[in-house]
């Protein structure tokens, strides 16, 4: 279904690993508590390196990742989720659509909040799992009460921020029912539109709407370094979803991606990720280039290098991460197609290679590679789709051995399967 699997992505990821070395950087430069509670080990000598419990403060960096639908744009920021987890990171995402607009903050700040999650409860997700007072994320419950005392006293939070989350994490009721005051807290927290006349009595003085959601998101990004993670990453996904936003709407959306290429909305220690379509790279109507502030912003990031000896190179360590400048090789496909066809034999307890064998695979990878098919969808899409297929009938199917001659036919089919079915949704 080109769903993106949470767990076990090193498994299914291939012809990836620059473009993840890179990104591995980028985590570093911003990673705000470097020591933690222990000296690093490669510490360079005569650089001063901050001490343990005093966050380093960096600039938020960004990346937009460019590719055609299954050419493996959430695949590559599930990879970077799972290594920014691993890291230390806490991790929020937010797929833009019809209901997490990009033009309103409110919505994309409410999208972002309730998926929070870190690398010690990696599949609970919100605010609530990492400080909830009663079970907060293990990975902090040792400084929490005590991070919380002065946590109104870091005067990059929102003033209303810190005060509700310490309310929240202190218990701090403001009725007899402690339950329904937290309950209120934390939806405040997630940007809940309560009204002013509610909030008085715990000292909120505004709700989290679309004019202030972006300082909130700056407060999220300062509250994690003051608790000791390393810092923020935020995913955006399907920015291409802009295309289809009323006139106004649309320009809000691409001022408010203007501000983050000029990261003048990107919190500090924060990589924040957006990927989108080669048309909005490319529609002069409705794509980037209508929006000529933003359009100008990003031909100025750096995007494949020139060497002015022949094509252009791919620059790993730019803004633009061209996926289509780095399209996957035979051997990548066919190591691909081996690790599918070993998984389903062990979920499916058989032994496939009789029937699907190399020739097989080899066959299937030839034609990925073959750049004279006038596809819509990656034919990374298309190739694990005709695997899975066919591991599929070859384990119902004794008899069944693919042929590898309609393999171009079976491409194109599918192809135009995947068009009417994303056509479908789109309705």
């Amino acid at each position: 279904m080109g769903t993106v699997p949470d767990e076990g992505l090193q498994f299914f990821t291939a012809g990836r690993e620059k473009w993840i070395a890179a990104l591995s950087e980028v985590l570093e430069q911003i990673r705000g508590n470097r020591l933690g509670t222990q000296e690093r080990s490669d510490s360079v000598p005569g650089i001063r390196q901050p001490a343990a419990g005093n966050p380093r403060k960096v600039n938020g960096r960004i990346r937009i990742v460019k590719a055609r639908y299954g050419d493996g744009k959430t695949h590559l920021m599930k990879v970077l989720r799972q290594q920014a987890l691993s890291e230390g990171f806490v991790v929020g995402y937010a797929a833009a659509s019809k209901e997490v607009r990009l033009d309103r903050w409110d919505q994309v700040y409410r999208e972002i909040i309730r998926s929070l999650s870190s690398g010690a409860r990696p599949t609970a997700q919100g605010i609530a799992a990492l400080f909830d007072p009663l079970s907060p994320d293990p990975a902090i419950s040792d400084v929490l009460q005590a991070r919380a005392r002065t946590l109104r006293d870091t005067r990059e939070i929102e003033a209303d921020f810190a005060s509700a989350l310490y309310r929240y994490i202190t218990r701090q009721n403001v009725t007899p029912d402690v339950a329904e005051d937290m309950l209120f807290l934390k939806g405040w927290l997630e940007g809940a539109p309560y009204p002013k006349s509610a909030l008085r009595a715990f000292g909120l003085s505004q709700a989290i709407d679309k004019e202030n959601g972006a300082r909130m998101l700056a407060s999220i990004a300062t509250v994690l370094l003051h608790f000791q993670y390393a810092g923020l990453v935020l995913l955006i996904d399907e920015v291409e979803s802009v295309l289809t936003y009323p006139e106004n709407a649309r320009t809000a959306a691409y001022d408010t991606i203007r501000l983050l290429v000029d990261r003048d909305r990107v919190p500090r220690n924060t990589l924040m990720v957006m990927s989108a379509t080669p048309e909005m790279f490319t529609d002069s109507e409705k794509g980037f280039q209508s929006y000529e502030a933003l359009w100008a912003r990003i031909k100025a990031i750096a995007g494949p290098i020139d060497t002015l000896q022949g094509p252009a190179l791919p620059n790993f360590r730019g803004s633009i991460i061209e996926l289509s400048a780095t399209p996957l090789s035979k051997q990548d496909y066919r190591t691909l197609g081996e690790r599918i066809r070993t998984i389903h034999g062990l979920a499916r307890e058989w032994d496939p290679r009789p029937r699907i064998g190399d020739k097989y695979l080899d066959a299937v990878a030839d034609v990925a590679v073959d750049r004279s098919l006038a596809l819509f969808f990656s034919s990374t899409r298309i190739f694990v789709r005709l695997v899975t297929t066919d591991l599929e009938i070859a384990d119902q199917n004794e008899s069944y051995r693919p042929d590898p001659s309609t393999l171009k036919e079976r491409f194109v089919k599918s192809d135009e399967q995947l068009q009417a079915n994303s056509d479908s949704a789109n309705e």
